[in-house]
């Protein structure tokens, strides 16, 4: 059953998220009687069943149901099957479409910055859907980019058509981190207070852009360091706005 006025952002503990304000205003603007709410499930089962109810026209998905998203999907886009995960689906005649616009969102809000992405050296911390969008995104902007596991196993390369991306051990990773330009932090820690940097802060510097697509939790520990060195640094909150641009556009198919 779809109403064609329902939207909602499923996640675990989103209380604190922009995404209602964004969407309500953007119904209001386009003269359109829809509504955004929150779905907080922290159960796999209950997530499954709100996604399988097809009661909604769209739903953007935060951590922990980006795969899952992906797994009840009909159809995907290239850049979710890379980053094993989805952050927007789209119910067109019950049928969902899943697409994944963490890199997108995260490349638009750095080049909004005035950041020339071609070249650089990237660090991204992470290997979830969250982390392989982000490194998937800025490969396609001729960005230079590593990405940092804690798993072993998962070290080598990951290849999407013609980009090559490295993954290293953090191990392994402190002269890589020294001297990139770029520090992004895309795994889940500092969505708690007490939660540390994936990185030790000596190997921050003050010749550095640090990303962390986290927000709305405080400030983060990677950008208290950050900070304490002299680095430029932002949170995810442009972030935020420039997925919710990326989703409109697919949403309205603009």
């Amino acid at each position: 059953m779809t109403t064609q006025k329902k939207m909602y952002l499923l996640g675990a503990g989103i209380s604190h998220s922009k995404s209602p304000a964004h969407w309500r205003a953007t119904f209001l603007e386009r003269g359109l009687n829809w509504t955004y709410d929150l779905m907080d499930l922290p159960s796999q089962p209950a997530a499954i069943e709100f996604i399988h109810s097809h009661d909604y026209i769209a739903i953007n998905i935060t951590t922990p149901w980006k795969k899952l998203a992906m797994d009840c999907a009909d159809e995907v886009d290239a850049i979710s099957n890379f980053a094993n995960g989805c952050n927007f689906l789209i119910n067109k005649n019950d049928k969902l479409y899943g697409y994944n616009v963490d890199g997108l969102g995260c490349v638009a809000d750095l080049q909004s910055k005035g950041i020339d992405l071609a070249n650089k050296k990237i660090i991204v911390c992470g290997t979830g859907p969250t982390a392989r969008s982000v490194a998937c995104a800025l490969a396609f902007e001729h960005a230079k980019v590593i990405m940092l596991t804690r798993y072993t196993h998962k070290e080598g390369e990951l290849q999407i058509r013609d980009k090559v991306i490295n993954v290293v051990d953090y191990d392994h990773c402190d002269d890589l981190v020294r001297n990139a330009d770029i520090v992004i932090n895309a795994t889940t820690l500092g969505m708690m207070q007490t939660d540390p940097s994936p990185l030790d802060a000596s190997l921050l510097n003050s010749n550095q852009i640090v990303f962390d697509c986290v927000y709305g939790h405080g400030e983060t520990q990677i950008l208290k360091d950050a900070k304490n060195v002299g680095a430029t640094h932002y949170d995810g909150s442009g972030m935020l706005e420039s997925q919710a641009s990326c989703c409109e556009k697919l949403l309205f198919a603009e």
